[in-house]
């Protein structure tokens, strides 16, 4: 069954899932229960958005599978637009955060991204 949403309500859900917010299960249910209908950059992904969920991931706010989570929900998004400044940084990282099993992830590689990522904001 095909969620029928305004796209009000859905940059709001899409706005909850970026910020990896407090309803962002919820969000990202409902995200997946959307038709596309046609809707492309519906909201838009920068990369001072993904710089600060990493860094509350390196503060220990969460654990790298609800990274994983986030990431995974956002990654190859038709409604979602990737910065125009660095859209195929923030593809690539999406990925590598998305499937842990075959990348290594650590702290230090995280850091290195919101280094990577903090270049692209000013």
């Amino acid at each position: 069954m095909t969620l029928k949403v305004s796209v009000t309500e859905h940059q709001r859900l899409l706005r909850e899932m970026i910020a990896l917010g407090p309803d962002f299960d919820e969000a990202a249910t409902a995200s997946r229960e959307l038709g596309w209908n046609g809707r492309f950059d519906v909201e838009r992904l920068t990369a001072d958005d993904v710089r600060r969920v990493l860094q509350r991931y390196l503060a220990g706010e969460f654990g790298l599978a609800r990274l994983s989570s986030w990431a995974d929900a956002l990654e190859g998004r038709e409604d979602l637009q990737l910065d125009g400044d660095a859209p195929d940084d923030l593809a690539e990282l999406l990925f590598e955060l998305s499937t842990p099993e075959i990348n290594d992830l650590s702290q230090k590689s995280i850091q290195n991204w919101v280094n990577r990522l903090g270049s692209f904001i000013e």
